[in-house]
């Protein structure tokens, strides 16, 4: 049976930050059991990378972590390549000072400046173990 809207469906999972740190493991929690579609999951974005797995399907990938009003900041514009496209909504990946990945989202860009959402991600990596009607 695949994950569709209105069926309950048990996962396990691991979530991890930028950094590689494990943040939720469902070995030590226990397995999310929730209804696709419902809005259970906190993470929109997971959800719909989820819709037509099946049972024993496994899939990793990155989650946009939704945040109401993200961090933004303001660079100049030389700090990017200068071929790099700087339209709004361009996604870029800088490094931070220990080395992790930095996830920038363009907002507005002039010849002078450029001004940036901060976007964090969870790396996901799931098994779904049970899809059944809800």
């Amino acid at each position: 049976m695949k994950i569709e809207p209105g069926k309950q469906v048990t996962l396990q999972y691991i979530l991890r930050n930028d950094s590689g740190a494990v943040i939720e493991d469902s070995k030590k929690s226990g397995p999310l059991i929730y209804v696709h579609g419902s809005g259970q999951i906190p993470l929109p974005d997971l959800e719909a990378q989820l819709l037509g797995l099946n049972v024993g399907d496994e899939k990793e990938g990155l989650v946009r972590i939704p945040v109401e009003n993200p961090p933004r900041e303001e660079y100049k514009r030389s700090t990017f390549p200068a071929d790099a496209q700087l339209t709004p909504g361009s996604m870029f990946e800088a490094k931070r000072p220990d080395g992790s990945p930095l996830h920038l989202k363009v907002i507005d860009a002039n010849d002078e400046t450029v001004t940036v959402e901060i976007v964090s991600f969870l790396n996901y990596a799931i098994k779904v173990l049970n899809v059944s009607d809800a």
